[in-house]
């Protein structure tokens, strides 16, 4: 019988499925997550007494872990794009309860200029400066523009 990539055979033939090796060669100073991988190593006939084996499957999984974990945070997908598609999302639901609340002003608006004479007269005195005849306008300077400046020859 071959075996696959260079295993040893366990000198009593493969561990069957479901056999105990858990009583067999659990030690207590390794952790069980470390003996989990032992024993599905054991169950596939690799050479599982040599510590350098050990410290490499550990090694291999505690880089697949942190890269995982890399990739779920800071991946395409991961934790904190989803934070910034939802504040994002946030952001595009404020601006549109805006515009909806601006649009009912400007229906509204729009209804008034469509029914209320005073509401077009007010539009006709404000927009296009018109007045009634014999009315007078006075315009006044704008207070943000403040005091003009005096002639540059001293006179008023």
């Amino acid at each position: 019988m071959g075996w696959a990539y260079g295993a040893t055979p366990l000198p009593n033939g493969p561990a069957p499925i479901g056999r105990n090796v858990s009583s067999t060669f659990r030690r207590k100073d390794v952790p069980a997550a470390v003996f989990l991988c032992g024993n599905l190593l054991l169950m596939l006939n690799w050479d599982f007494k040599s510590s350098t084996a050990i410290r490499n499957t550990i090694l291999a999984l505690v880089l697949a872990s942190v890269a995982l974990i890399v990739h779920n945070v800071f991946g395409q997908n991961g934790y904190l794009a989803a934070r910034r598609q939802q504040k994002e999302l946030r952001q595009l639901q404020q601006h549109i309860l805006q515009l909806q609340q601006d649009n009912a002003q400007l229906e509204k608006q729009n209804q008034a200029l469509r029914t209320d004479p005073e509401a077009i007269e007010r539009k006709a005195r404000e927009d296009m400066h018109l007045v009634k005849p014999g009315e007078k306008v006075y315009t006044l300077p704008n207070p943000a523009q403040g005091n003009p400046a005096p002639p540059a020859d001293g006179q008023p």
